[in-house]
């Protein structure tokens, strides 16, 4: 076991007189002497650990001679069978866990003394301004094997040496690890009752070893010749040796868990064996979900939602939907933990890591309308972006009074649809215009018609997008007067994910509904 340990103190000096005049002479005020700097300590112990140990037991039960004369042609041949039964016990473990606490602290202070026209006072001040952590991280392995070892021996000849092993043992690996080192991780699955100890590996199994050997020297050079050859080895130990099959006892469900881009989470379980022929079937009602920020700055607001499991086969699956709501962590770890029959002693986690969208980026054409408010926000769901468009537009009035553009729709990737909910009512919905698959819109552009000064105002007329190939797509209903103006772009790397529109109320008079649009662009 090793400790390391490291602190110290960077300061930074400050220096305040204040002199004055008392009747006569220059008086000494006030003053101050300090150093300001950052007192940190960090602490690391490791324990490390490994050890191996074997024994090894071998007894005789039983042997038994029978001997007996015959010839072949003239020659005697003396023929002797030796039965023997010994036992043979064998075990050996080995282990190794490794364990590792760091903590650290860092803490602004300022020390120093004053004067404040009567007497110096030493001080020392404290900002509160604490950084401190501790990490705990724990890994380990053992295994283990047991060997009962029954020998039969038989002998043909004295020159003739055959024998078999049959070698049933029972073996059993494990393995356990910490879920994480991030302490704010650790404390939330502590409160919820949890031990962040993930059982990382659990099978046993039995199994048959076979060892079968002949060694046939020349019989002829036993008997006083050698006219059948040299000496021969039929089979030895490393040629005869033959594995029976692993009969597993146990092991644990196997997990996986994966995040598609967007708000939904799958976990995956494989059952695992509690026999030969019994699986360990994965129990979806142990299912549970935890998210963790992973800094300091801890929202309540993100949260899971689990939608359902289903099994086919030794497979189970697990969704459930990631809503990162207003919090401030740059990202969050997803846990998700089940087990099989076993029981929560076995409980297996996974975790995988979410970095949500940063905020959205507005863009909008020089050429809108001036008339209007600007309206509420419609954004696609969490992770999703705008596919395609489609307008409400009202058509030609024929003398009364025309507002062409009353509404946006928003086509998004997950298949959703989002509009304004404070827009006019005048008009009908167009065809929806889409990018060409695996595409999406990067900027847009605008069709407005200027003042008419006395004459008949429509503001907005259409909208383009533009999609990341560079495309152009246009709803066909869009009305027929105005100019378009220039494209808006995204920034670099981002899609488009939601929009605002500028409306004017109705006025019972010369009306133009929707006159500029903004929109906006995510990661």
């Amino acid at each position: 076991m090793s400790i390391d340990l490291e602190a110290g103190f960077e300061p930074s000096l400050t220096t305040d007189i204040n002199i004055g005049w008392g009747i006569f002479l220059p008086k000494l005020k006030s003053a101050e002497l300090s150093a300001t700097g950052k007192l940190y300590m960090k602490a690391v112990a490791t324990y490390d650990f490994e050890a191996a140990a074997s024994v090894e037991k071998e007894v005789k039960f039983f042997e038994k001679t029978y001997t007996s004369v015959f010839s072949v042609g003239p020659v005697p041949v003396y023929q002797e069978v030796i039965l023997t039964l010994h036992g043979k016990f064998t075990a050996s473990a080995n282990a190794e866990i490794k364990a590792q606490a760091m903590g650290k602290l860092s803490q602004e202070l300022t020390v120093g003394i004053r004067f404040d026209g009567d007497s110096w006072d030493p001080f020392v001040e404290n900002d509160r301004k604490t950084d401190a952590s501790l990490t705990l991280d724990v890994a380990g392995k053992a295994t283990a094997e047991v060997r009962l070892v029954p020998k039969v021996e038989v002998k043909y000849y004295k020159v003739v040496g055959g024998y078999m092993t049959i070698e049933p043992f029972i073996q059993s690996d494990f393995a356990m690890e910490t879920v994480t080192s991030n302490v704010f991780i650790q404390g939330e699955l502590l409160s919820e009752g949890v031990s962040p100890l993930n059982l990382k590996e659990l099978h046993s199994f039995i199994g048959l070893q076979c060892n079968v050997g002949l060694t046939l020297p020349s019989i002829i050079r036993a008997i006083g010749g050698d006219a059948f050859g040299p000496k021969c080895i039929l089979g030895t130990e490393s040629d005869c040796l033959q594995q029976f099959g692993r009969y597993y006892l146990f092991e644990v469900p196997i997990l996986s868990l994966a995040h598609d881009g967007g708000s939904n989470l799958t976990l995956t379980a494989v059952d695992g064996k509690l026999s030969p022929f019994t699986p360990n079937r994965f129990d979806s009602n142990s299912v549970h979900w935890y998210v963790v920020p992973n800094s300091s700055s801890i929202s309540d607001s993100a949260s899971i939602t689990p939608t359902g499991c289903s099994k086919s086969g030794s497979t189970t699956t697990c969704t459930a939907t990631f809503s990162a709501g207003s919090g401030a962590a740059e990202d969050y770890t997803i846990f998700a933990s089940g087990h099989g029959d076993l029981g929560p002693a076995a409980r297996q986690f996974k975790e995988i890591t979410i970095t949500p969208p940063s905020a959205a980026t507005e863009i909008r054409v020089t050429n809108g309308g001036k008339w209007g408010t600007w309206r509420d926000t419609f954004m696609c769901p969490d992770f999703q972006y705008v596919t395609g468009i489609s307008l409400k537009v009202e058509g030609r009035q024929e003398g009364d009074d025309d507002t062409a553009l009353n509404n946006i729709r928003l086509h998004c990737s997950d298949g959703s649809t989002v509009e304004s909910n404070e827009a006019h009512s005048w008009g009908t919905w167009g065809t929806r215009e889409e990018c060409p698959s695996g595409r999406y819109m990067t900027g847009f552009k605008l069709k407005v018609e200027a003042d008419q000064g006395s004459g008949d105002d429509t503001a907005a007329n259409s909208m383009a997008g533009v999609c990341s190939d560079g495309q152009t797509i246009t709803p066909t209903n869009g009305g027929g007067w105005g100019q378009w103006g220039s494209e808006a772009s995204c920034p670099s790397n981002k899609k488009v994910c939601g929009a605002q529109l500028k409306i004017e109320p109705h006025i019972d008079g010369d009306d133009t509904a929707v006159n500029d649009v903004i929109l906006y662009c995510c990661d």
